[in-house]
């Protein structure tokens, strides 16, 4: 398991001419995996939506400058604008591209396929030829390699920079020239700066020093001290993150973290490569004979991951006992053992930093973080099946495994994988009447991926919850008559994507029950189609059924209390009472008391608001605050502030939300205070607003400040409506307010004008 060793033979066995033909068999063969790697990458890559991931950037390519770009992501998204290389290459490729989402997936696929040669090379390199083409193989066979490829996120910039990372290094402690030191340090601050966790990495290249360069301390010494200072501006970027982190986290059982480690390409331990209906919505797949079959099978190539695993570290053993017997034997083994070491260092180390930071912090944490790890299983992977015994055998055992792989993509390649809004649009666009409203459940009071794909001449309505959503589907139909002529017949047209609702009950909670008992309770007749995908789409259409509408303000099926395997028990049913009393309206001396209980009943779904649903993240908990505030209730709004900026002190995002609540309530002084303290804790945030702030400070002047929340919104800022519908032309809208979208996305595929409704 050395460099020069072929899977036949050492290479410089072979007369020349035969090595000759070798290397030009290989070379074609390395071709074709890469051939074959662009065109899994490429399949269907038009059909794949943008989720709400992907957004986080793309919603601020439209930025004027870089610096501006940066500053959006950091103020909302600190985790990311502290790790920005990967947005600042995709900013500039948009102004070489243009702005379609399609052309711009092409930079990680391109950045997927330069990661089949790398890997390629470095395997070659520790273990021979029909290693590394095996290695290979694996990769572009990968089903979670193929995904990122597709999506507008770094994971792929991750993948050839690491590979880099570990090919250098061994060529320099294996005494190579002094260039590989440099492309080694490079390489790994290139990717300090592109994710966060690809430091464990580097952790792992440390350890392998520790290990085997005790002899020459000053290596070490030098390597990690050069290291650390070129990683310094990236460790301030973290420092400055601290205040502004988003994430609340969740916990999830060590030992499936364990199995996650070797699992990252098995389809039933990835739930973003694998949503629940391709494991048992049969009515759903191309193939539905093969779905019953995709849990056994994944569970096949998991044996084979774990198989290689302790055969790898029983070799690594082994060639331990034997190194020392002869002294050319010796030097054999002893390479083996550095190799192996390396490969398993950088196949657990990674994933158990990760699982030890999950445990003792209680972040979220995805096995994506750590996918730059499954280089090595799949150069254990190609060492294995090479080292297998006879031809036919290890021509079976090279068979097999790539019959898994490809049992799994015919599983998961065939239908759309993603959130399929291009699909929940199409069918909304080829239905609906030019009178039909549209809303939008969604949980964050951010998304935009139905307003991007959707005609503008369907305004989107953003609403918090399915209370909200049926209440007011029945307030639009309520002014219908019952029995209208053609011209005047409407309906609403309701999307939601149930997964935030299930992750946090396993699937419990049965929201297309929900919507049906609901609206068939306030005299509607609903009509549901859902789209399979990532976190699943459900569109709903509502019409009137000849009879009265009723029932409005009457409570939606809650999720009911239980056991999860995330958090443990569920609360009970919302208390809304209480919470009042909680936000401080004990009576009726501060408002209707009932009204504030069907404002919240609208607005929150679940209680305490930072406890929504594992892996929430904490500006989640600003959307209600939002959400009452554009529906009217700025009261509310600001208490509900108040209780969370107790919790959280520190947290940027809730005081601007209490300074969008005070300036509703036209409480000016205080909001700029509390937009002040906004900024202080949260720069980026500063600097956005300050333009906004400083309209506002001249004479109260909400016209002006109106025109700096346009700006803002042009630019893409998520909070800009509310923005607009705190301060207003009147200074007291109060209702939610129609504004123009942001024309940022202007190049995607419907050019959005008219109005949205927040």
């Amino acid at each position: 398991m050395n460099g020069t060793e072929t899977g036949d033979g050492p290479m410089e066995m072979l007369p020349r001419g035969e090595e000759m033909r070798f290397r030009l068999v290989h070379g074609i063969a390395l071709a074709a995996v890469m051939l074959l790697a662009l065109a899994l990458r490429l399949y269907r890559l038009s059909d794949q939506s943008l989720w709400w991931d992907e957004f986080v950037a793309f919603g601020y390519l439209d930025s004027p400058d870089l610096a501006s770009h940066l500053r959006f992501l950091r103020a909302l998204f600190p985790e990311h604008g502290a790790a920005p290389l990967y947005y600042i290459i995709q900013y500039f490729a948009a102004r070489w591209t243009g702005m379609s989402a399609e052309t711009l997936r092409l930079l990680p696929v391109a950045l997927a396929v330069s990661a089949v040669p790398l890997l390629y090379g470095f395997v070659r390199h520790l273990c021979g030829e029909k290693a590394g083409l095996l290695a290979a193989l694996c990769l572009a066979l990968s089903p979670q390699h193929i995904w990122y490829a597709q999506e507008l996120r770094p994971y792929e910039l991750v993948t050839p920079l690491a590979v880099i990372s570990v090919w250098s290094f061994m060529r320099a402690y294996r005494g190579g020239s002094p260039v590989w030191w440099v492309v080694n340090l490079i390489s790994n601050t290139l990717l300090g700066w592109t994710h966060l966790l690809t430091v464990f990495l580097i952790l792992t290249e440390g350890l392998f020093l520790l290990l085997f360069s005790l002899r020459r301390f000053r290596r070490v010494v030098v390597w990690s001290a050069v290291q650390l200072l070129l990683l310094i501006p990236s460790a301030v970027s973290v420092r400055h993150m601290v205040s502004g982190n988003n994430y609340i986290g969740f916990r999830l059982p060590f030992l499936r973290f364990l199995l996650f480690i070797l699992g990252g390409d098995v389809l039933p331990f990835h739930a973003e490569i694998n949503p629940a209906w391709k494991e048992h919505g049969a009515a759903f797949a191309v193939f539905p004979r093969l779905v019953p079959l995709s849990y056994w099978m994944g569970w096949g190539l998991l044996a084979v991951f774990i198989g290689v695993s302790f055969w790898a570290f029983a070799r690594l053993v082994l060639s331990w006992w034997q190194w020392p017997r002869t002294a050319e034997g010796g030097h054999a083994e002893w390479c083996r053992v550095e190799n192996l070491t390396l490969l398993l260092l950088m196949l657990f180390v990674p994933g158990m930093a990760v699982v030890l930071l999950c445990l003792s912090c209680n972040s979220v944490i995805f096995t994506t973080y750590f996918m730059y790890s499954q280089m090595a299983l799949y150069a254990l992977v190609g060492t294995a099946l090479m080292a297998v015994p006879g031809a036919l055998p290890r021509r079976g055992a090279i068979v097999a495994v790539v019959g898994l792989y490809m049992f799994q993509l015919l599983v998961f390649l065939p239908e759309v994988t993603r959130a399929n809004w291009k699909g929940a649009a199409a069918y909304i666009r080829n239905n609906a009447s030019t009178q039909d409203e549209v809303i939008d459940i969604e949980y964050f009071y951010t998304d935009r991926e139905l307003k991007f794909y959707l005609s503008p001449q369907w305004p989107v309505r953003l609403v918090e919850t399915l209370q909200a959503a049926c209440d007011d589907s029945a307030r639009i139909l309520q002014s219908i008559p019952a029995h209208a002529p053609d011209g005047v017949s409407k309906r609403v047209w309701i999307v939601v994507q149930p997964f935030y609702l299930n992750l946090a009950t396993e699937n419990h909670f049965d929201c297309v029950t929900a919507l049906l008992q609901a609206f068939q309770d306030r005299g509607l007749r609903p009509s549901i189609k859902e789209f399979p995908g990532q976190n699943g789409i459900i569109v709903c259409s509502v019409e009137r059924c000849g009879i009265d509408v009723r029932g409005i303000g009457m409570p939606v099926m809650q999720i009911e209390p239980g056991v999860n395997g995330f958090s443990g028990i569920l609360p009970p049913p919302i208390d809304y009472g209480a919470v009042l009393d909680e936000l401080g309206f004990q009576s009726d001396v501060q408002g209707d008391r009932h009204k504030m209980l069907a404002a919240l009943r609208e607005s929150v779904d679940h209680w305490p608001l930072d406890e929504k649903f594992p892996g929430c993240a904490r500006f989640n908990c600003i959307a209600p605050i939002l959400d009452l505030v554009c529906r009217g209730h700025a009261d509310l709004a600001g208490a509900t502030a108040r209780h969370l900026i107790a919790q959280h002190p520190d947290y940027g995002l809730l005081h601007m939300a209490l300074g969008i609540a005070l300036l509703k309530e036209q409480q000016n002084p205080a909001a700029r205070e509390a937009f002040a303290a906004a900024g202080k804790l949260n720069g980026d945030l500063g600097l956005i607003l300050a333009p906004f702030l400083d309209a506002l400070s001249r004479n109260d002047n909400f016209a002006a400040a109106c025109d700096e929340a346009r700006k803002l919104e042009r630019s893409g800022f998520w909070y800009a409506p509310a923005l607009r519908a705190a301060c207003g032309s009147d200074g007291a809208s109060t209702s939610p307010v129609c504004i123009p979208p942001s024309t940022l996305l202007r190049d995607g595929p419907t050019n959005i004008s008219g109005n949205a409704c927040w």
